[in-house]
């Protein structure tokens, strides 16, 4: 999350010098500043380890997102499998129908990203499609979407933002989830098996 606050800060400064400064900019500035406050809500959130201890039990998992999310559920996946040993697996939601769905069942729960945002209601259908699967579907979702409940079996609310900003405050979410799953499965977060701070050979 600090390496992307810092590229998203020297892009706000480039843009700044060279006089391309719309509302958007300003709006994703000012909420940058505020991004210290915003993550601590989201570390104080205590539903996060609740969701975790209901979800250790899976074997399996599929994230998805769309747009500049698709990177966040890449991410996502990644920590559960790597800390946690659980198979997660990741894709576009625009591509779910094309093979990913057919993996899905009662025992293949899908992390569903669905904030407010220009692809909302497509990610919106993707999670109907996926709950039509008898897959359980937890969603992060903007504070006051309440109609998302309605195609979700849980939730995790996250600050409404500018939609380029939410991989910012969606990122601790994911991160948090997977730790503590690690966690609860009896696993240390910070030395996972098999891994290495650096690659040495090819």
């Amino acid at each position: 999350v600090n390496q992307l606050i810092l590229l998203y800060t020297l892009a706000l400064y480039m843009m700044r010098k060279r006089n391309i400064w719309t509302e958007d900019q300003k709006v994703v500035s000012k909420e940058l500043n505020e991004m210290p406050k915003m993550i601590k809500a989201i570390i104080q959130n205590q539903k996060i380890g609740q969701l975790a201890d209901y979800y250790k039990n899976y074997h399996h998992f599929m994230y998805i997102g769309r747009g500049i999310n698709t990177a966040t559920a890449l991410e996502g996946a990644l920590k559960l499998k790597e800390i946690s040993y659980i198979n997660a697996v990741a894709y576009p939601a625009g591509e779910l129908k094309h093979g990913p769905i057919a993996l899905l069942d009662p025992t293949f729960p899908v992390l569903a990203i669905a904030p407010k945002d220009s692809l909302y209601e497509k990610m919106r259908s993707n999670i109907e499609e996926s709950r039509a699967r008898n897959a359980r579907i937890l969603t992060i979702a903007t504070e006051g979407d309440t109609e998302i409940e309605k195609i979700s079996h849980d939730v995790i609310y996250v600050p409404k933002v500018h939609e380029d900003v939410y991989p910012l405050i969606i990122a601790p979410v994911i991160q948090l989830f997977a730790y503590y799953i690690a966690d609860k499965r009896g696993y240390d977060p910070d030395k996972p098996r098999n891994l290495a701070k650096s690659v040495t050979v090819e």
